[in-house]
């Protein structure tokens, strides 16, 4: 089983410009015949509640000292092998959740 994610940059040092990033999208294929199998516009996914990705650093702050932002990370859905059939099998979530929910516990 694969699962799909998009994982966003931190932007607080160096906010986009408005309506910079209003057609980020992400998009999954097939190789052999260029089908789109799934795709989704960044923005019409729900965010969690309170989350708000274009909080800015406060005046005066060094980005190297800031905490560390709380991101988002967005799961386009999984891929898996079902036995039964033989075929692989796409499953699409287009959900996301926040890194203070689920904490990186690897060393970076």
């Amino acid at each position: 089983m694969a699962l799909l994610t998009v994982k966003t940059f931190d932007l607080r040092a160096r906010p986009p410009k408005d309506k910079e990033f209003d057609r980020a999208w992400y998009r999954l294929n097939n190789e052999d015949t260029n089908q789109t199998i799934d795709y989704k516009l960044i923005k019409q996914v729900e965010k969690p509640e309170g989350f708000d990705e274009d909080l800015p650093l406060e005046e005066g702050i060094d980005p190297n000292d800031a905490p560390p932002r709380v991101e988002i990370v967005y799961i386009a859905g999984r891929l898996f092998y079902e036995k039964q059939s033989g075929r692989w099998v796409y499953e699409s979530y287009n959900n996301c959740f926040t890194s203070d929910k689920f904490p990186d516990s690897s060393p970076v």
